[in-house]
């Protein structure tokens, strides 16, 4: 679980907005699921879905073959 803001602080070359519309995108797919918190300032964590957990090792060996490609 992680909230936005802890997101925004690993991404700092996304923009709020963006990165807004990003993980609706993503909750609507179903690979993220939001929990939104009462209160002022409304919190709002995200989790992987099972669907997003199952993704994992895909975009891992993605990343490593980009790294094998660049660094060839």
């Amino acid at each position: 679980m992680k909230r936005f803001s802890d997101l925004q602080r690993d991404n700092p070359t996304i923009s709020h907005r963006m990165m807004t519309l990003e993980l609706r995108t993503l909750e609507v797919v179903g690979i993220v699921a939001r929990t939104a918190h009462g209160g002022y300032p409304l919190r709002v964590d995200y989790t992987l879905t099972e669907a997003g957990r199952r993704l994992v090792p895909l975009i891992d060996a993605l990343g490593a073959w980009w790294v094998a490609e660049t660094t060839a």
